[in-house]
């Protein structure tokens, strides 16, 4: 095999799967979830009504393009940047995946300012369903 093809076939190979990567699974479940197994009970540390659990997990869901039948895979410890560069990975731009995730928060809340929920984008999914809880108790 001429030197030009055995450079060229894996420089295509990487580029394809560049182009078409997709971080969701044929049925739509997001990959970077799909091994846990879903547990409602991993939230039971934080202290929060479950009521208040599921809107903020919904929000995620909804604000991350995941579907909502996977929400109980989050954990309370996962970041949300992990989970954003894994829906956002290869791509050139993004959905406004936090942009949409604050505009919930501010509705649930009525008053949102992101230096109270966070001075970093590192922020876990269990401190945004404390902020957000802690902000629902102070109305």
């Amino acid at each position: 095999m001429p030197i030009i093809q055995r450079l060229t076939i894996p420089l295509l190979a990487r580029l394809r799967n560049w182009w078409t990567y997709s971080p969701y699974d044929a049925t739509g479940r997001l990959i970077m979830l799909i091994k846990r197994p879903a547990d409602p009970a991993a939230f039971d540390c934080l202290g929060v009504r479950s009521a208040v659990v599921e809107q903020v997990l919904d929000g995620i869901c909804d604000s991350f393009d995941i579907e909502r039948h996977q929400k109980f895979q989050l954990r309370p410890a996962d970041d949300l940047a992990d989970i954003y560069r894994s829906t956002t990975r290869y791509r050139l731009g993004d959905d406004l995946e936090y942009e949409r995730l604050m505009l919930k928060i501010e509705e649930w809340t009525g008053d949102f300012n992101l230096c109270d929920w966070t001075e970093d984008i590192h922020v876990t999914v269990g401190e945004t369903i404390e902020f957000v809880n802690a902000r629902l108790n102070d109305r």
